[in-house]
């Protein structure tokens, strides 16, 4: 009995886990996925073979002035938004399958535009190979977002 107990208890757990991963679709006539998820809404991506990398700033500046799929409201993600998109049941990369193009390096860490809070310059940066991720000042790859 307890067996059967332990048993279930697992696939609920796996059951919830897999309902809060936001499900996300790719438009290739736009070169974006679009993702749902409860807490977050719906956000579009940018997923473009060409891929930039910078700093922080220059990062900033990039999806500020980015225009794609007829907008041009695009920032760089909180760290929140971007770990929403992290799959880690997968490596090299660890994203969500609607994404076509990541960048192809050794190090495919992407920006936040989540501040390190104690005043240093770092940000928070998403690893994509593994999953996770910390503080860098860069230079790092960039994936822009609006709220769709």
């Amino acid at each position: 009995m307890k067996r059967h107990i332990a048993v279930f208890l697992l696939l609920c757990g796996l059951l919830h886990a897999e309902a809060l991963r936001p499900t996300c679709y790719r438009d290739n006539d736009k070169n974006v996925v679009i993702c749902s998820e409860k807490k977050l809404g719906r956000l579009m991506w940018q997923d473009e073979k060409q891929i930039f990398e910078g700093t922080l700033e220059q990062a900033q500046e990039y999806c500020k002035t980015l225009s794609l799929a007829g907008y041009k409201d695009w920032r760089l993600p909180t760290r929140t938004e971007l770990l929403s998109i992290e799959d880690k049941s997968r490596y090299n990369p660890a994203l969500n399958t609607a994404f076509r193009y990541i960048a192809d390096s050794g190090h495919i860490w992407y920006w936040s535009q989540t501040k390190d809070a104690n005043g240093s310059p770092n940000a928070w940066y998403v690893d994509f190979r593994n999953g996770g991720g910390s503080w860098n000042s860069g230079p790092l790859f960039v994936r822009c977002v609006r709220q769709y």
